[in-house]
Order: structure tokens, then C-alpha cells, then sequence
């Protein structure tokens, strides 16, 4: 692989996020608040710890990002169902609503 065929691949990616980014904006969300509400999307009840190990985000992160989801009302923070000393995070309704119509416009927009 030579250095040009990598150029072209790094702006290839980038060309690509610009799009998300841009579709994105549409509805107030950033690229990682997207992808955390995929990981809810997913997986319906989860860890702040097991978010940040599937994101591949640092804790601090994860939490910033807990945070803004939060207090648009995208998200529920609370104890878990299974254990009442950890905390969990599931999507509230607007947040799943808000996602489908998301992805749906990021899918047209990427084909």
C-alpha cells in the first residue's frame, strides 16, 4: 500500500464524516451522541462502564456525553433493574424517536 492509496482512503473517511456530521445537525446531535444512542439502541439497559469499553471512549467522555443526552431528554439515567447499586442507562421514547429518524436520514444520505 503506498502512501498515496492512504491519502486517499483518510479523505475518503473524512468526506464520509463530514456528511454524518452534517446530517446529524439536522438534529442537534453530535457523531458520539449518535453512537451511544446506537449502543442503547442495541443493547436496551447498559452501564455507563460498558458503554465506555464499546465506544472506545474514556469514562470522562462517556460522561459528557451522558450528561448532554440527559438534559436534551434523550436518555434515562437511573438504577439498574438487575442491581440497584450500579446505574444503568436505557433510552427514554424521544430519544429512540429522535434515533430512528436520525439513522434513517444518515442511511439516505450515505448510499
Amino acid at each position: 500500500m503506498n502512501i498515496d492509496h492512504v491519502i486517499s482512503m483518510i479523505r475518503e473517511a473524512r468526506a464520509i464524516r463530514q456528511k454524518v456530521d452534517r446530517g446529524l445537525h439536522a438534529y442537534a446531535l453530535s457523531f458520539n451522541e449518535f453512537e451511544l444512542l446506537y449502543v442503547l439502541n442495541i443493547d436496551k439497559e447498559v452501564t455507563p462502564t460498558a458503554i465506555s469499553k464499546l465506544m472506545g471512549q474514556s469514562a470522562s467522555t462517556v460522561s459528557r456525553i451522558l450528561t448532554s443526552l440527559s438534559e436534551k431528554g434523550l436518555i434515562i439515567i437511573g438504577p439498574s433493574h438487575e442491581d440497584r447499586r450500579k446505574v444503568s442507562v436505557v433510552m427514554s421514547q424521544e430519544g429512540y424517536d429522535l434515533f430512528v429518524a436520525s439513522e434513517k436520514k444518515l442511511s439516505l444520505l450515505l448510499l
